[in-house]
């Protein structure tokens, strides 16, 4: 198995090779993964309760080698990993059976899951749901990351050919749908959170703002989109509609202001227009404490979503929690369960895609959960399509320098990019 592991401290990948395990049931073809934006938040949330996601894949130093690579700064000659200090930094991707000891899981099924960034991987214990995805036994893993979903041969993630190569159009939506999955999920969960409470309101015809930080991040388009959709299906119904704001650096205000989803952009040193009504909902996904200070009296409900810009703990998002909040908050981290959290409504909390997406499934059924879902990313990827270009990563080197660009902040909002990890592997 070749992974591509991150230094904690240095933030920097790591090719490693490590030797195959003796006993698996299931031993799966990462097809292609994806990086994006997120993978900042899956670094600084690695440790942290009730996410954890440095325990999905550890990496096995003892049984594992560097691998020289040319022109990254890695070691060229291979050494013992024993006293290094790596983690697998997860990534969504899809990946197929190549070997199986498990009577319901079939030779080819394709799933879409967390994944490392390598070019498979390998379980020795695993089970299937009443869904038939694929569930990893990992106790100490939190239990959203276990379930490797089973993707239909009519989905928009499945292409004919799992090729990351294919120029088609097929394939083009297929890396889309993949890159902007973790956006599109959270994004659906976050309207369906928000039309639920009527936007909070507090008469029909209150007027609401929905602000969006880091408006160039795929969970604040996809949140605008269906907020969009929302506002037309108002038109022909009668309903009330939201007007959607967001806030964006720049450099990338052209590229939001193209897509065409936003009322109004704003640089982050401009304040929400002023007046007496507390008519805006924060939906927080840059984590700059700055912004919310600044308008705190215009904000009705504030949704943190992460923290995108990368501010010190004292200058996040985070560090304007009430006290009220705080305890929520700690309730969270602590992983107590969401029947307990549910009761408590501070002005500014963490938004938790898992609690959504369990109400919403109770609710609905597995079934319509995930028709709404393949439908809502349809929606996106047929949008961003006009936007967005994918971009493949196949060699060692362009892997490694995406990386880096991800934790610098310095990947165009307009880029997709797929990883093959294995075409990068092939010669070694």
């Amino acid at each position: 198995m070749f992974s591509f592991a991150c230094d904690k401290t240095e933030k920097k990948l790591l090719l490693i090779k490590t030797a195959e395990k003796n006993s698996t049931a299931v031993k799966l073809r990462i097809d292609k993964t994806s990086l994006t934006a997120n993978n900042k938040f899956y670094i600084s949330f690695g440790e942290k309760a009730p996410f954890k996601f440095f325990d999905c894949y550890p990496v096995n130093a003892k049984d594992s080698q560097l691998v020289g690579v040319d022109g990254v700064g890695q070691k060229e000659d291979s050494s013992s990993l024993a006293e290094t200090n790596l983690v697998h930094p997860p990534v969504w991707g899809l990946c197929t059976v190549v070997e199986t000891n498990v009577d319901e899981i079939k030779m080819g099924t394709q799933y879409r899951a967390m994944l490392p960034i390598a070019n498979e991987v390998s379980f020795a214990n695993v089970t299937v749901d009443e869904q038939d995805n694929m569930v990893v036994i990992r106790p100490t893993t939190n239990p959203a990351y276990n379930v490797f979903v089973k993707i239909p041969s009519d989905s928009i993630c499945f292409s004919s050919s799992n090729s990351s190569n294919d120029d088609n159009t097929t394939s083009t939506k297929s890396d889309l749908a993949l890159v902007t999955f973790p956006g599109i999920i959270t994004g659906f969960g976050l309207y369906h959170a928000l039309s639920r409470k009527q936007f909070y309101r507090s008469k029909e015809n209150d007027e609401r703002v929905v602000v969006l930080s880091s408006a160039s991040s795929k969970v604040a388009l996809a949140l605008a989109l269906y907020l969009q959709k929302h506002n037309k299906e108002a038109t022909t119904t009668g309903g009330t509609s939201v007007k959607v704001f967001g806030y964006t650096s720049d450099q990338n205000k052209e590229f939001c202001q193209k897509t065409g989803l936003y009322d109004e952009i704003l640089s982050y040193d401009e304040d929400l227009p002023g007046g007496d009504d507390c008519k805006y909902i924060l939906i927080d996904i840059a984590g700059r404490g700055d912004l919310y200070k600044r308008n705190a009296d215009t904000i009705k409900k504030t949704l943190v979503i992460g923290n995108a810009s990368s501010q010190d703990d004292k200058d996040s998002t985070f560090a304007c929690f009430s006290m009220y909040a705080m305890v929520k908050l700690m309730l969270t981290m602590a992983g107590a369960p969401s029947f307990l959290r549910k009761w408590m409504n501070p002005s500014m909390e963490l938004f938790l895609i898992m609690d959504v997406s369990a109400e919403l499934t109770a609710e609905w059924g597995q079934e319509k959960f995930n028709a709404m879902v393949e439908q809502a990313t349809i929606d996106f990827v047929k949008a961003a399509s006009e936007w967005m270009t994918v971009c493949h990563c196949n060699t060692d080197a362009l892997i490694t320098k995406a990386f880096d660009d991800i934790m610098a902040g310095t990947i165009p909002p307009s880029d997709a990019i797929i990883v093959d990890v294995a075409k990068a592997v092939a010669d070694k």
